[in-house]
């Protein structure tokens, strides 16, 4: 099992993604790609939330998890990891499917399992 990332390597990661949040879609973007980024950055400050215990809800399965340790965000990346291969919830809710492949992303992340910053535009 991987060791979590640093509280504060996390809260950075965090605050960087509610700046993008507040900051709104680049303009350059189209309406699809601004959707995406804010899937993106909504699921990484979530879950990094939620790794940092300011929230108790696990960010993709809802499930109550309060101040969680590295086998539960684990548990939680695992079942955030079954969206990338749900072709049905792409075509059904594309937002959602793209908020559930960042949560992924983000715990992943946290892990240390991933080396590229769930709130880089992109970075997933």
């Amino acid at each position: 099992m991987l060791t979590l990332r640093s509280h504060a390597d996390v809260q950075a990661e965090h605050d960087r993604a509610v700046e993008q949040l507040e900051a709104g879609p680049s303009p350059a973007l189209n309406p699809r790609l601004a959707r995406h980024e804010h899937a993106a950055m909504s699921a990484a400050r979530d879950s990094l939330a939620w790794v940092l215990g300011y929230t108790d809800t696990a960010p993709w399965t809802h499930r109550v998890l309060p101040n969680p340790t590295a086998p539960d965000v684990f548990s939680e990346w695992a079942k955030a990891e079954t969206v990338n291969h749900n072709s049905a919830l792409m075509r059904e809710d594309e937002y959602r499917w793209w908020y559930g492949s960042a949560v992924e992303h983000a715990l992943s992340w946290a892990r240390g399992a991933d080396t590229s910053p769930p709130a880089s535009p992109y970075g997933y």
